[in-house]
């Protein structure tokens, strides 16, 4: 008596596709991100741990969110164009204004607003 196992080629539901590119993107995309906040916080406080590590939670949630809406076949279309709207202006809102990455804009962000308009923080054109 011959037991043969047969392995069949894994298929992959738009899930699937959702929960895979949001964990890479989340991961190993984010990496320079994750490296450049490390230098910005101060390890020394009891809450930027949590912070820190919570990032890549918050990241991969926002993800999660926005992928769904393009593995929904009606709102596809509706989604990128939202998103390249999206990303166009906040492209624009960094070039025109040259916020510069601050430790006190990731920091500390109840005093966002005055560090906003601070003249050294904003460059108005």
């Amino acid at each position: 008596m011959k037991i043969r196992f047969t392995l069949s080629r894994p298929e992959w539901t738009s899930i699937g596709y959702v929960l895979f590119f949001s964990a890479f993107i989340t991961l190993v995309q984010n990496v320079a991100y994750y490296r450049q906040t490390m230098h910005l916080l101060d390890f020394s406080q009891r809450a930027t741990l949590p912070f820190f590590l919570s990032m890549p939670l918050v990241i991969f949630a926002v993800l999660n969110i926005v992928f769904t809406l393009f593995a929904i076949p009606y709102l596809r279309q509706w989604a990128i164009a939202a998103l390249l709207i999206a990303g166009a202006s906040v492209q624009y809102f960094m070039l025109n204004w040259a916020l510069l990455n601050k430790s006190e804009l990731v920091t500390t962000a109840p005093h966002t607003g005055r560090l906003l308009r601070d003249a050294n923080t904003v460059r108005h054109s």
